[in-house]
């Protein structure tokens, strides 16, 4: 139980405000996890989940290998400027930085000015809440089992999320040229910017 963060748990319920934080300063660790369900066992083998590990621990590769998220921005073709970053710790702390840094660094607003007309046309080169979807599918149906990074590539035309196992083997390369995949598990995207 030690490895469930009694200060990462509180930090989350604070930012989803759990009504949990009415009672927290009456509950210990091992009471809170019951709460949040993130522990389960016997008495005398009462242990974390993967759940609770993968959200309130500061160290996962300890537990999980390789379970970060790589951001690699390639601006030029020739790799000229290329920016490699890391995103470790919890879970949602890991989406929520790499999600930062994409909306800070990638997505870029270009405003058009039409004669005759009050309103500019604004134009983004990348659809802020289709990556936080592809990026938020990748991290939380991926497989921790398999010790691969979640990688997100930016190139000048599109960017590119690979998380393991990738696409169900019920997908076939002609369903994902025709955009017509059906399943219930789907973890790699591709966007490009002139979709």
């Amino acid at each position: 139980m030690k490895d469930l963060k009694y200060p990462i748990i509180k930090n989350y319920l604070q930012s989803v405000h759990s009504s949990l934080l009415n009672d927290i300063d009456n509950l210990d660790t091992e009471q809170l996890a019951r709460n949040l369900r993130i522990a389960d066992g016997p008495a005398e083998y009462y242990k974390p989940l993967n759940v609770g590990i993968l959200f309130f621990n500061d160290h996962l590769e300890m537990f999980f290998p390789y379970s970060q998220i790589e951001v690699v921005n390639i601006p030029d073709p020739t790799g000229q400027g290329m920016e490699e970053r890391i995103f470790a710790g919890p879970i949602d702390e890991q989406l929520r930085n790499a999600l930062n840094y994409i909306k800070n660094n990638v997505i870029a607003e270009k405003i058009f000015k039409v004669t005759g007309q009050a309103e500019a046309i604004r134009v983004k080169n990348y659809s802020y809440e289709a990556i936080e979807e592809f990026l938020s599918n990748a991290i939380y149906h991926k497989s921790y089992q398999i010790h691969e990074l979640v990688t997100v590539r930016i190139e000048a035309d599109k960017i590119e999320i690979t998380s393991t196992p990738g696409p169900d083997r019920s997908i076939s390369d002609d369903d994902i040229s025709k955009y017509q995949m059906r399943t219930r598990r789907f973890v790699f995207f591709c966007y490009h910017s002139d979709s």
